[in-house]
């Protein structure tokens, strides 16, 4: 399986939010105390206001400040609203996506200010189902009490586990002392509920006809934890039998056709008007080998000790080192590249990410098994993708270690076909010397 963008590469239809304050108002000579930040979210982009408020130092006796100046990003579509200046209504210019602010009162040594302003803004593009925003406060701001508030719709659900921000109902709160370098934190949200016609085909075909064999398959789309509806199979050749053993179908066939394609739909509806209960024994998705436990323990030791993990649960700490170890690298298509390997290269697509994933969890004694199944990236282009369940508090949970998921939450646009350990298509061929292929493609249509 495989995937078109990597996450990181879809952040960039993300909006970032950048201060660049001009060098002339702010040279040493502003200390800022509060910054105080309300963002609201909708379809469109946001609106927001913020807070800034601060006072002059450093100046020399003859010296004063009269106005300053804030730089955006020029690539952004902002449009200002309301500039309020030391509880006045300030004089102000907002040109090229600079803001120049007029002070009302010359500014001297020891003299407050603050300064508040709206402002609305519209997005280039929006990720259907996977929207990433940014909390960033510029690095001048070092020392202030910040507190910055994103409130987002009910259609959004947070898909977000950072250990820096917390969420109380429909609104994610940073709330601290500025670092040295800023602050630069990213939430991701996903809609609610989100309805994929989905049609899943395995074509099989010989250079002469087919006869007899045997096809067995995964009960696909079943126990994801999705609702799924208006299931239907169909076959271009009639079988002479059928049936189903667990998680696997097996179809017999004798036929004169060369070509035999299996057709799966259904209606999928996910999120979390949609999300459905996972009934699985967890003691089944603990089995690691010798190797594996070998190499993998002394990694797993590291990733406990690490501080850059250290707010996270324990699963989340291997889904953070594995979504930065490996490199996303397209060439590991269709590799299925073994542990070991992949600790050597360092390299791979989703399949990498999901084998490591699995194999750290499981050593931690974490129950968890690897799925298979699509998701779509940036620009909503779906294709094959390979993430995570795992057992955590008495609940089965998806996580996404090369889209950096944690939360528990994954994008709307995660669909479930199969466990990968129930393994894929497999065919019993009894006219042998005859080469037989099989293949095995999918569409997905979003209805909602």
């Amino acid at each position: 399986m495989s995937k078109l963008n990597k996450l990181v590469n879809c952040a960039k239809a993300a909006i970032l939010l950048f201060f660049l304050f001009s060098s002339s108002a702010f040279a040493g000579n502003i200390e800022i105390t509060n910054w105080n930040e309300n963002t609201h979210l909708n379809a469109d982009g946001k609106s927001s206001s913020i807070t800034v408020q601060g006072k002059v130092s450093g100046l020399a006796a003859n010296e004063i400040i009269t106005s300053f100046s804030i730089i955006f990003d020029p690539l952004r579509d902002m449009k200002i609203i309301q500039v309020i200046c030391d509880s006045n209504f300030a004089d102000y210019t907002f040109s090229g996506n600079s803001l120049s602010v007029k002070f009302p009162k010359n500014k001297t040594n020891n003299s407050n200010f603050s300064l508040y302003f709206t402002y609305e803004e519209k997005y280039d593009k929006i990720n259907k189902f996977l929207r990433q925003e940014a909390i960033s406060i510029p690095s001048f701001a070092v020392g202030a009490n910040a507190k910055v508030v994103i409130n987002f719709p009910g259609y959004l659900e947070s898909a977000t586990l950072n250990p820096n921000i917390t969420k109380n109902g429909s609104s994610f709160i940073y709330q601290n002392i500025v670092p040295k370098d800023g602050v630069h934190e990213v939430i991701k949200l996903t809609a609610t509920q989100s309805v994929w016609d989905v049609a899943l085909k395995i074509k099989v075909s010989a250079p002469q006809p087919l006869n007899k064999l045997i096809i067995t398959m995964p009960t696909y789309f079943q126990n994801g934890g999705q609702k799924v509806e208006n299931e239907i199979a169909t076959s271009s050749a009639v079988p002479l039998d059928q049936s189903i053993a667990g998680e696997l179908k097996t179809v017999k066939y004798d036929t004169a056709d060369k070509e035999i394609v299996i057709k799966n739909k259904a209606r999928i509806s996910v999120g979390a008007v949609n999300r459905a209960l996972i009934t699985r024994n967890p003691n089944n998705y603990l089995s690691v080998t010798k190797d594996e436990l070998t190499i993998l323990t002394p990694i797993l030791d590291q990733i406990k000790r690490d501080p850059k993990y250290q707010r996270l649960p324990l699963y989340a700490k291997i889904g953070g080192f594995v979504h930065d170890y490996i490199k996303y690298d397209l060439r590991y298509i269709g590799r299925l590249s073994g542990i070991r390997e992949i600790l050597q290269s360092r390299a791979g697509v989703c399949t990498e990410y999901a084998r490591l994933f699995n194999a750290l969890a499981r050593v931690a004694l974490i129950p968890s098994l690897i799925v298979d199944g699509a998701a779509c990236g940036e620009y909503q282009d779906c294709r094959g993708h390979a993430w995570n369940m795992i057992y955590y508090n008495g609940t089965w949970i998806d996580v996404d270690p090369t889209w950096d998921l944690m939360s528990g939450v994954v994008s709307s646009s995660h669909i479930y076909f199969n466990d990968s350990e129930k393994g894929g298509v497999g065919i019993q061929y009894f006219d042998g010397g005859v080469k037989v292929e099989s293949k095995v493609d999918f569409d997905m249509t979003n209805q909602l």
